[in-house]
């Protein structure tokens, strides 16, 4: 946290915004850190959220109704949905909001969903510290 302090020594929204992102991304990465791909693709029940390979493309549910009767996501299906927010979020924040759900696949294995969140959260890293707390408020 010590970079957030000598980046802005003022404090205001971007530290708050960079406390959220470093505490989210600390959770996130103990969580990945020793995930494999054969529990990332284990299905808790036939029935839930899960990613399915669509000739070599690996596409999520996604779902009608959100209720807990559709049954459990696999951990496959939380890791897209990270990548899938992550990307929405930033994509409609600082990009051409063009981004559809479809355009975001899973990557496949584990090894490209840890590539893909840290590509993200560098790159939200790096966008947050260029904003001014100015820029901030007028989300």
């Amino acid at each position: 946290m010590d970079i957030i302090k000598t980046q802005n020594p003022n404090g205001g929204i971007r530290n708050i915004l960079m406390f959220q992102l470093d505490i989210s991304w600390q959770l996130l990465e103990y969580n990945l850190n020793n995930l494999g791909d054969e529990e990332c693709l284990w299905k808790p029940s036939l029935r839930g959220l899960h990613v399915v390979d669509r000739q070599g493309v690996w596409c999520a549910d996604w779902p009608e109704i959100e209720t807990y009767d559709i049954g459990p996501p696999s951990i496959a299906w939380l890791t897209w949905h990270i990548i899938y927010w992550w990307s929405m979020v930033f994509e409609y924040s600082f990009g051409q909001k063009t981004l559809s759900q479809e355009a975001v696949p899973w990557p496949g294995n584990m090894r490209a969903v840890k590539e893909k969140i840290f590509m993200l959260h560098d790159e939200w890293k790096t966008v947050l510290m260029t904003l001014s707390d100015e820029h901030h408020l007028a989300f």
